[in-house]
C-alpha cells in the first residue's frame, strides 16, 4: 500500500587504522599552521608539480625487489627533488618493515626539511628507526620534538602511543586528547584484555563511533553489566549505535531511557514498528507529534504512523504532513493516492495530479509518469506513453527511472515513426548516463560499435590503460 521507507542511512566511517590515519592525516596538511610554515620554509621544498609524471609512482606497482632498484637511482641522485624525497621515504619504510633502522635512518635524516609536508610522520619514524637501533633515549628525544613541533598533527597520537611504552602518562594523554584515534582504541583494548571490569574504558570504546558495528560488544556490555551507571546521554549514544548496525530492536529499548529529543522519539517508536508492537508505536508516534510538532522527524513519523493507521485516519496524518511538511508532500500525495485507489478513484485522480501540478520535479511524481507510462505502452498506446514519459528526463533528469525513461521514449518514438526523436532521445541517455545499461542499450540503436545481446560475450573492444 506504501512506499518502504528504509531506516536513516548511516554515513558510513570506517575506523581501520589505516584508512583513519591518512584521512585525518590528509586534513592535517591543510591547516593555516602547517602552510605558514611551509611558506617560511619554501626554499627547502624541491620545486616539481607533484601531477608530472613521476618514476616513484610508476614503480609503486611493482615487485618490491625490482621497485627498490628503481627507487635506489632516484634517491640517490644528487639534485634535490620531490621525487627523491619520495624514493627516500618509500625506502626508509620497506627498511623498517624489516627491522633495519640504521639503513632506514640513512634514508631519513634530514628528510622531515626536504619533504615538509610529510615532515610529522618522517619524524615519528626516526624515532622507530632510533628504537630499532637499541637508541630508545634518541628516539623519546625525537617523539617528543615531533609533538612539541607540530602539536595539530594527529601524528601526535602516534607518538604519545609510543611514548607511552617507557613512560604510562603519555597513554593517558592518548586516552584523554585522542579518544578516537585507531592507537587509542587499541589500547583501550588491550588494557579491557587484561582487565574487564573497566567501566570507563567500555563506555569510552562505546562512544569512539557510531557507525562501527564492531563496537556493539562494548555497547552490549554497557546494558548488560553498567545500566544502572549509564546517564541519559550514554543511552542515547548506545541507541544511535545500535540504530545505524540496524539492530533495532535493541535501539529503542536504549531509547526508551535516553534523553528526549525528537530523534530519540522518532527512533523509539520506529523501533517498536519493526519489532511489530504496533498499539505501542502508534502511542508513540503520537507522543512524538504531541511533544515536537514542527521538527522535521515528525513529518516522517507521520507518514510512518500512516502506514499502520485505519484508512480514514491514515489520510488525516497525510494531509497534515502536504500542509505542514512540504518537503514531505509529495510521498505523503503519492501514499495518500495509493490509499485513494481502491475507494474513490476520481479523489485519487486528483490527487496525482496534484503531485503532478505541485512537486512535478519529486521522484514520487517521475515514478507515476513511469507507471503511467507503462500502462499506456502495455495496452499499445505508444503516443500516450511518449507523452507520459517524456517529461521526467526534464523534470527528474537524476532520478533513478530517469536513464530507462529518456531510452523508452526513444523506443516509442521509433514505433511512432519519430525517427529525429527517437536519435535524440538515445544520444541524450547516453550523454546523460554514461554508465547507465540503458546508455548501452541506446548506443546499440545508435549503430555504435559496443555489441549487443547476441554479439557482445564475443566483443573484445581494445582497452587503453592509463600509464600510471
Amino acid at each position: 500500500m506504501f512506499k518502504k521507507f528504509p531506516p536513516h542511512t548511516p554515513l558510513i566511517l570506517g575506523l581501520g587504522s589505516g584508512v583513519a590515519l591518512f584521512t585525518l592525516t590528509s586534513l592535517f596538511l591543510f591547516h593555516p599552521k602547517l602552510l605558514a610554515w611551509l611558506d617560511r620554509n619554501s626554499a627547502s621544498v624541491p620545486s616539481q608539480d607533484p601531477n608530472q609524471p613521476s618514476a616513484v609512482v610508476d614503480s609503486a606497482s611493482l615487485p618490491q625487489t625490482e621497485r627498490d632498484v628503481k627507487l635506489k637511482d632516484v634517491a640517490d641522485a644528487n639534485a634535490a627533488s620531490l621525487d627523491r624525497s619520495r624514493a627516500r621515504y618509500l625506502l626508509a619504510m620497506d627498511l623498517l618493515r624489516k627491522y633495519e633502522g640504521g639503513p632506514a635512518l640513512k634514508q631519513l635524516e634530514g628528510l622531515e626539511k626536504q619533504y615538509p609536508v610529510l615532515a610529522p610522520q618522517i619524524l615519528l619514524k626516526q624515532g622507530r628507526a632510533q628504537e630499532l637501533s637499541n637508541d630508545s633515549e634518541r628516539a623519546r628525544e625525537i617523539w617528543q620534538k615531533l609533538i612539541k613541533t607540530y602539536p595539530q598533527s594527529p601524528v601526535v597520537a602516534e607518538a604519545y602511543y609510543s611514548l607511552g611504552k617507557y613512560d604510562p602518562s603519555y597513554h593517558e594523554k592518548l586516552l584523554k586528547e585522542y579518544p578516537r584515534h585507531p592507537r587509542t582504541l587499541a589500547l583501550i583494548r588491550q588494557r579491557l584484555q587484561e582487565n574487564p571490569d573497566q567501566f570507563p574504558l567500555w563506555l569510552q570504546l562505546a562512544k569512539a563511533n557510531p557507525f562501527d558495528p564492531t563496537l556493539n560488544q562494548a555497547r552490549d556490555r554497557l546494558v548488560k553489566d553498567y545500566a544502572e551507571q549509564l546517564t541519559p546521554a550514554d543511552w542515547a549514544m548506545i541507541g544511535a549505535g545500535y540504530w545505524q548496525s540496524g539492530l533495532y530492536e535493541k535501539a529503542y529499548k536504549a531509547y526508551a531511557k535516553a534523553t528526549p529529543s525528537p530523534e530519540q522519539a522518532y527512533r523509539y517508536a520506529r523501533g517498536l514498528q519493526i519489532a511489530k508492537k504496533l498499539p505501542e508505536a502508534r502511542s508513540a508516534y503520537q507522543k512524538l507529534i504531541k511533544t515536537y510538532p514542527q521538527a522535521p522527524e515528525t513529518g516522517l513519523g507521520l507518514l510512518r504512523l500512516a502506514q499502520i493507521s485505519p484508512n480514514r485516519d491514515a489520510i488525516a496524518y497525510l494531509d497534515r504532513i502536504v500542509k505542514q511538511f512540504p518537503d514531505r508532500a509529495p510521498e505523503a500525495l503519492e501514499a495518500k493516492a495509493k490509499l485513494l485507489n481502491s475507494t474513490n478513484a476520481q479523489a485519487a485522480s486528483q490527487t496525482w495530479q496534484t503531485l503532478l501540478n505541485k512537486y512535478p520535479k519529486s521522484d514520487e511524481a517521475a515514478d507515476y509518469r513511469w507507471l503511467m507510462a507503462q500502462r499506456a505502452a502495455k495496452s499499445g498506446d505508444y503516443a500516450k506513453a511518449w507523452q507520459w514519459a517524456q517529461p521526467i528526463a526534464v523534470n527528474n533528469p537524476d532520478s533513478q527511472t530517469a536513464p530507462k525513461a529518456a531510452f523508452w521514449v526513444g523506443k516509442w518514438a521509433q514505433k511512432l515513426g519519430k525517427n529525429q526523436e527517437a536519435k535524440q532521445a538515445f544520444t541524450y541517455t547516453i550523454s546523460r548516463h554514461p554508465h547507465s545499461y540503458y546508455a548501452w542499450r541506446s548506443a546499440v540503436l545508435l549503430g555504435w560499435d559496443v555489441g549487443d545481446f547476441t554479439t557482445v560475450r564475443s566483443y573484445n573492444p581494445t582497452t587503453v590503460k592509463p600509464a600510471t
